[in-house]
């Protein structure tokens, strides 16, 4: 788990074309990391390692979204 843990992950947005959000999304990381937790490849365990560790960051992430 030490190379999840302390990987820098990228964030999904939604596009924008002339400032208007567009009928797309680009995928992050993180977004593979949630796919892996549904799907059962990761533990409840591993997955609450997971979040915590990567809260401020997303924090950050969704607070440049919404600026």
């Amino acid at each position: 788990m030490d190379t999840p843990v302390n990987w820098h992950y990228t964030y999904g947005y939604v596009l924008t074309g002339a400032d208007q959000p567009m009928d797309a999304y680009a995928k992050g990381s993180w977004d593979d990391v949630r796919r892996a937790y549904r799907r059962g490849l990761l533990s409840d365990d591993e997955w609450d390692v997971l979040f915590d560790r990567t809260r401020s960051a997303r924090h950050a992430h969704s607070a440049a979204d919404s600026a």
